[in-house]
C-alpha cells in the first residue's frame, strides 16, 4: 500500500473490487516521450520507464483482485512516428512480455492481445498469439494488451457480432469486440494530460467513469494508481437512474 493512501481508502478500493463495482480497469499509457524530453533524456528512456509503470500497475491491480486490465500501448496512428522509435517500442514490448511470462504463469495472469494485424510483421503477430495460447488456461487477472489497436477498426472487424439478436445491445452490460468475454470498462484512466480517449475501446467505455491526470505514464506508479482508484470509489455510478445520494 502506498504511503499516501490511507488504510481506509485502500480497504474501500478492495471493497469496490469485491462488490464487482470495479471489475474492468482500462488505461491509456501516454506521455513517455514528453516525460523523457523534460528530463533531458532520450525518448527511449521514457518508453523503458513506461514498462516499469506497467509492471507496477499490473501487480497492484492483481493484488487488489481486479479481474480485467486493458492497456492501450500502441495505436495505428502511432505508425506516423519515427521508424526507428517504432521498432524500438515493438522490440521493447516483446522483451518485456517475454521477461514477464514466468510471472504470468505463477500469478495466473491471462494475456490477450487486442489489435489489428495491419502493418505488423508476422513474427510480432505470432508472438502475441503464442503468449495468448500459453496463458489461456490461467484463471487470475486477464490482461488485454491493446497494441496496434483502434476502436473504430475493432467495431468494423467485429461488426458481425451485431447480428446476434439475442443480445440487448442497449444494455450497459452488453459485451462486444475482439474479446467479447471481457466485460465493459468500469474505470478508465489516461495519463499525460490529454483530455480524450483517442479511439480506445469506444464501445466498452460507453458507461465507464473517466479520470484524466497530468502525470505522464513513466511517473504513474502505485501512489498515482491508488489515488485514481480512490477517486473512482467516491463516485456514484447511476447508469441513467437517479443516484442514491440524490434521492
Amino acid at each position: 500500500m502506498s504511503d499516501v493512501t490511507s488504510a481506509a481508502d485502500y480497504d474501500l478500493i478492495r471493497q469496490s473490487v469485491a462488490n464487482d463495482k470495479l471489475r474492468h480497469f482500462a488505461l491509456t499509457a501516454d506521455g513517455n516521450g514528453r516525460w523523457a524530453t523534460t528530463q533531458g533524456l532520450k525518448r527511449s528512456v521514457g518508453h523503458e520507464e513506461g514498462i516499469r509503470s506497467f509492471v507496477v500497475c499490473l501487480k497492484v491491480l492483481r493484488e487488489l483482485g481486479v479481474q480485467y486490465f486493458s492497456i492501450h500501448a500502441f495505436s495505428p496512428e502511432n505508425w506516423g512516428r519515427n521508424t526507428a522509435e517504432i521498432q524500438y517500442i515493438i522490440d521493447l514490448v516483446q522483451r518485456a512480455l517475454t521477461h514477464l511470462e514466468p510471472s504470468f504463469m505463477r500469478d495466473q495472469v491471462r494475456f490477450t492481445w487486442a489489435g489489428t494485424t495491419n502493418n505488423l510483421e508476422a513474427s510480432v503477430v505470432d508472438f502475441f498469439h503464442g503468449l495468448e495460447e500459453r496463458t489461456a488456461g490461467n484463471t487470475g487477472l486477464t490482461l488485454q494488451f491493446c497494441f496496434n489497436y483502434g476502436g473504430r477498426q475493432e467495431i468494423y472487424e467485429c461488426r458481425s457480432q451485431f447480428e446476434d439478436d439475442s443480445i440487448d445491445w442497449n444494455s450497459p452490460a452488453s459485451r462486444f469486440g475482439y474479446h467479447p468475454d471481457i466485460p465493459p470498462v468500469d474505470f478508465y484512466v489516461r495519463t499525460g494530460g490529454e483530455l480524450r480517449i483517442s479511439n480506445f475501446l469506444i464501445w466498452q467505455l460507453a458507461h465507464a467513469e473517466l479520470y484524466f491526470t497530468e502525470v505522464p505514464w513513466p511517473a504513474f506508479r502505485e501512489a498515482e494508481l491508488l489515488a485514481s482508484l480512490t477517486e473512482f470509489c467516491a463516485r456514484d455510478r447511476s447508469f441513467g437512474r437517479v443516484p442514491a445520494s440524490r434521492r
